[in-house]
């Protein structure tokens, strides 16, 4: 998704930053360990 949001000015871009950084880290310490999830997870990090 981050990819996606490259051209919209920084007002609009830094909310939805901040906010899927939010759930990943909410996702990252649910504990949660199903590994497509975990996988998922490793990949939105990445970038």
């Amino acid at each position: 998704m981050l990819p996606q949001i490259a051209d919209l000015p920084v007002a609009v871009r830094k909310p939805l930053v901040e906010r899927t950084v939010d759930l990943l880290n909410t996702l990252e310490q649910s504990g949660e360990q199903d590994p497509l999830l975990l996988l998922e997870l490793a990949n939105a990090w990445r970038g």
